[in-house]
């Protein structure tokens, strides 16, 4: 077939969608394009998106038990009105009720994997997952544009590396001569050159250019600044800001709290630990949480953490939405938003358009005050987490105009009680006891 092993173009995205409405097999609609029949079944299977909009008049609820369940008072609530919880948004259909058992539709785990077509569409309350040539599209480009940027190496790809060349380096030896004696260029799967660049760049743990025999005795030469390293090449295909913007108009999701997350080094270097950031803006309250190394390891870590010292119910209420930037930290979105299982989606990672900080202003407001505590360029090894926790919370003390002159802490206890508030390491300061300066936590 001449169209084999092309890239599909919007045409062929068009033909796909109304192909699936028609009801044609992935052989039929394969021939239609001069494609392979498998190369379709790729195409949908990528590039499928899921609706949770329920049926006519009644709301999305894919539990099992749905049309004959009489379970009542899941909330507790003497004022609530509602003699039965089904239909309920916020306890009906999640883990709240004893009895919910989530269905998935038999139909979906054979071809055409997708809801187009299907003559209970309009009936049905479960999930709808679906075709849409425009948003297949859309993705496809995105996903293309961020695989040919950048120098690309996965976590476990660097850890592999550091184990060959930590070895080598401490007995004297070259580049050349470690590549050589582990079986070539072949076998490591990486040249020569590429090595070079991933130690200067620090991206090999514990390996640096001081390791190497004759490479301090060369010039610095100028490195390119748009070059950097990502660990998934594919992690913000979905995330982008322009893609927050649009989650954030749908339905009742408006009305989700966001949680904008980043950074705080100390000391550049390897070795040098690092604070990862957390503030919730509907109340400007910042918890931070210290880490060893600034690896997307040790933030999934501190999430994991949290959804265990949370629950995960309560995790998915105070996490909906998280906006950060595109630091290396965190290109692992998935291991953040599911559930510890891996079966539950609990919150949706978000991306930063490169150099807009201010499109996460307040994490950036928060860091300018706790940087008058820890002066930028001071090391935080030193501190430990209840440092890290005393010092927000001094931050968290200073009254807000925006909140008539309300602090952060008493806003956050006051949404989210003190129990929420201990457990994420909150430490409570009256604004007459706060200390913005370095003498806080002067050793």
């Amino acid at each position: 077939m001449s169209g084999k092993n092309k890239h599909f173009k919007y045409e062929d995205r068009v033909v796909i969608q109304q192909s699936l409405k028609e009801k044609l097999s992935f052989k039929e609609i394969g021939k239609l394009l001069n494609k392979d029949c498998t190369s379709v079944s790729r195409e949908i299977r990528r590039h499928v998106v899921t609706t949770y909009t329920g049926t006519w008049g009644k709301v999305f609820i894919d539990c099992i038990h749905r049309d004959k369940c009489l379970i009542s008072n899941l909330c507790n609530n003497e004022s609530c009105t509602r003699p039965i919880c089904k239909g309920c948004r916020e306890h009906c259909n999640s883990e709240d009720c004893p009895s919910y058992k989530k269905e998935i539709c038999s139909n979906l785990e054979k071809p055409p994997y997708v809801c187009t077509g299907c003559s209970s569409y309009n009936t049905c309350k479960l999930p709808k997952i679906i075709y849409k040539a425009d948003v297949a599209d859309r993705v496809y480009r995105n996903q293309l544009k961020e695989l040919r940027n950048g120098v690309t190496i996965y976590e476990e790809e660097a850890s592999k590396l550091a184990a060959i060349f930590k070895e080598g380096t401490k007995k004297g030896q070259s580049i050349h001569h470690i590549v050589i004696a582990n079986g070539g260029e072949d076998t490591i799967g990486y040249s020569e050159k590429t090595i070079y660049n991933y130690i200067a760049l620090g991206v090999i743990p514990g390996v640096i250019n001081l390791d190497l025999p004759r490479k301090v005795r060369y010039r610095k030469r100028k490195k390119n600044s748009n070059q950097y390293i990502k660990v998934d090449k594919s992690c913000r295909v979905g995330r982008t800001y322009d893609d927050y913007l649009a989650f954030m108009k749908e339905g009742n999701n408006i009305y989700l709290p966001v949680v904008e997350m980043d950074s705080v080094e100390g000391k550049k270097g390897i070795g040098e630990k690092v604070c990862l950031t957390l503030l919730f803006t509907s109340c400007s309250m910042m918890f931070g949480f210290l880490r060893d190394s600034n690896s997307s390891s040790s933030v999934i870590a501190i999430f994991n953490n949290l959804k265990i010292t949370l629950g995960e119910d309560l995790f998915a209420k105070l996490f909906p939405v998280i906006l950060t930037d595109r630091g290396s930290e965190f290109s692992d979105p998935k291991a953040i938003e599911m559930s510890l299982d891996g079966k539950r989606q609990l919150t949706h990672v978000f991306y930063c358009d490169p150099m807009n900080s201010n499109q996460k202003p307040e994490v950036e407001r928060c860091h300018a005050d706790f940087r008058r505590i820890v002066p930028k360029g001071t090391s935080l090894n030193s501190f430990s987490q209840d440092d890290i926790q005393k010092a927000f919370g001094h931050v968290a003390a200073i009254p807000r105009q925006q909140y008539f002159d309300k602090t952060a802490s008493q806003l956050f206890i006051t949404i989210y009680g003190e129990d929420t508030f201990n457990k994420l390491g909150g430490v409570l300061v009256s604004p007459k006891d706060a200390n913005l300066t370095p003498k806080l936590l002067a050793k």
